[in-house]
């Protein structure tokens, strides 16, 4: 199992999938080694594989060979390399022909003769499959799609990919999270159900530049505008795959996900559907409501980026009890405490979701220790907000400045 990082450094290696067109013969089921160039200390750079599998497509559907077909890349591939006129397939049926390919047997031999015939387990294999044969010889291997010639059930085969990506659904991959705040926006407001679903957008929109919490409002309202016969792009509720391809869209700037992509403020005013526009100064929220949550409505009012999950932080002031989350009063004395905290915290690159646990006595401990200054908590407020006392700029002028 690989981490999400190792999953994104793999698949930008390996590109689409780890797959080869090669040859086999009988002698393959005796488990001799696999024919493929040596090393790439040996013979320079080895090059990336990527074996493309389509679907119901003939032989002539391909607009090198048939000038009522438009297949551009398909044509570009075969320009600069080899088209082979006199080839046949080993079986007419999908299943059978794509088990063919990837162990290099006859269908008989493999037992699959239809659709319907059910791939054999992975200890019941008369040989390793190509990826698997690849994979031993050091190359990193992803397999995306659709490829009918593995298992995808309960033994949670990967047919020798170390990465597996069926649908929407990622096997054989151990990610990071997602975290909270990602659940609410890709699956709460989007009423996904699905963690699994969830944890692949998740990673689309890591894979596209995408920020989680935006992408979850914009696709959400992207559902209610559709509903409406405002966006022409067909989405609704508990949808990731179409969820998905609005987030190729936005990522690619293209059809409706050029407007999108704008923010959910532009794209409501263009829409003409601004009263479902959720956000603050022009940024959607994250997981903290505050019809609930009553300090970060004033978080959010004050924050200079609006509804943001990093500069406006008081939830966790209410979610602890330190104050009640209906009080009004003392509220905004106490988020202003927050804030000149959090104010030292990004200028000593601490991580601010501690505040909570290092009070202003323990900061002055953490400054004197780190830089010989000595600071009380007036001190400390004033530099926060960007007003040194006397005192305090005397003993910056002896000892050198803070921050």
């Amino acid at each position: 199992m690989i981490n999400r990082r190792k999953f994104l450094e793999k698949s930008i290696k390996t590109g689409l999938g780890g797959c080869l067109a090669f040859p086999f013969k009988e002698a393959f089921l005796e488990d001799r080694a696999l024919k493929i160039p040596g090393p790439p200390q040996a013979r320079g750079h080895r090059p990336d594989i990527i074996f493309l599998m389509t679907d119901q497509q003939r032989w002539d559907a391909l607009g090198s060979l048939n000038s009522h077909i438009r297949t551009p890349h398909l044509d570009r591939l075969a320009k600069k390399g080899v088209i082979f006129r006199n080839a046949t397939c080993q079986s007419p049926s999908c299943v059978p022909s794509r088990n063919s390919m990837m162990f290099g047997l006859y269908p008989s031999q493999l037992g699959i003769l239809s659709n319907g015939s059910h791939s054999l387990g992975d200890s019941f294999l008369p040989c390793d499959p190509l990826p698997a044969r690849l994979q031993k010889v050091g190359y990193q291997t992803a397999g995306f799609g659709k490829t009918h010639w593995g298992r995808t059930d309960e033994q949670k085969s990967t047919r020798g990919f170390e990465i597996r990506v069926v649908g929407a659904k990622e096997v054989g991959l151990e990610i990071e999270g997602p975290e909270f705040e990602t659940i609410y926006a890709l699956g709460g407001l989007n009423e996904v159900d699905s963690l699994e679903e969830i944890a692949y957008l998740n990673y689309l929109c890591d894979l596209w530049g995408l920020d989680t919490m935006s992408a979850g409002n914009i696709s959400a309202f992207a559902i209610e505008a559709s509903r409406r016969g405002k966006l022409d792009f067909r989405i609704d509720y508990n949808q990731p795959d179409r969820i998905a391809d609005l987030f190729r869209l936005i990522a690619q700037n293209e059809g409706p996900g050029s407007l999108l992509g704008k923010g959910i403020k532009a794209a409501a005013a263009e829409l003409d559907l601004e009263e479902l526009a959720i956000h603050v100064k022009g940024l959607e929220p994250g997981g903290f409501d505050p019809r609930v949550l009553k300090g970060m409505g004033l978080a959010y009012a004050t924050a200079a980026r609006g509804a943001c999950h990093l500069r406006g932080t008081f939830y966790k002031a209410e979610l602890s009890g330190q104050i009640d989350k209906d009080q009004i009063a003392g509220k905004a004395e106490l988020m202003i405490d927050y804030e000149d905290r959090a104010a030292l915290f990004d200028s000593l690159i601490l991580c601010r979701f501690f505040r909570d646990f290092i009070s202003w006595q323990e900061l002055s401990l953490i400054i004197e220790a780190a830089t010989g200054l000595s600071y009380d908590k007036t001190d400390l407020e004033n530099l926060a907000n960007h007003h040194p006392t006397d005192a305090g700029i005397q003993r910056e002028r002896g000892s050198g400045q803070l921050g």
